[in-house]
């Protein structure tokens, strides 16, 4: 059995890593740089357990959404979604924010005229503490500085190759392969 068992996969897999993601919000600080405008709308799950975001609230309740634990419709959210570098991951993923608390602090520091539009200009560091309904967020911007060129060339090299937020709208991948363009050999980039 052992052999079975360890000739299911070739020796030495590891699973191919995929451009793009999802920013996630984990325990303590959490450092990104925006990178593009965001875009806003709505979102609530479907019974196939899948995000369904539209561009305005819906006017009634989707006849496709997901039940509570009661047999209650869950709550349309509105969101706001734009591309970050990452500085854990060191990649450029997907922010999605659905937090009130975040969103308005965020609208805060934007107003503010020392800060202005955090777009590659300075990055923001959200602490968050608590699980739960128990969970707080924190948003603190950083000092403003010269952005790395290993970032912005990434940016340019995603934005050249078709990257859009606007395929969150139509249940796509900003990200998708059949976009994403190798620009050395012009041929569409695989997984």
């Amino acid at each position: 059995m052992d052999n079975l068992e360890n000739s299911f996969l070739p020796k030495g897999y590891e699973a191919p890593k995929t451009e793009g993601g999802y920013f996630k919000f984990e325990q303590g600080q959490n450092k990104f740089l925006i990178l593009s405008s965001a875009i806003t709308g709505w979102e609530y799950w479907n019974t196939l357990n899948k995000p369904i975001r539209v561009k305005t609230a819906p006017e009634s309740i989707p006849s496709d959404i997901r039940l509570d634990k009661e047999g209650l419709p869950t709550k349309t959210k509105h969101f706001w979604a734009f591309a970050v570098w990452n500085f854990k991951t060191e990649k450029v993923e997907v922010l999605q924010i659905t937090q009130s608390s975040i969103r308005s602090s965020i609208q805060s520091i934007l107003e503010n005229e020392e800060w202005g539009s955090p777009v590659l200009t300075y990055a923001l560091n959200v602490g968050r503490t608590g699980e739960g309904l128990d969970t707080e967020y924190t948003v603190t911007p950083s000092p403003k500085k010269v952005i790395d060129k290993e970032i912005t060339d990434e940016w340019s090299r995603l934005q050249e190759a078709g990257f859009d937020l606007q395929e969150l709208f139509a249940g796509g991948n900003p990200f998708s392969p059949n976009k994403i363009i190798d620009l050395e050999t012009k041929e569409p980039k695989t997984a």
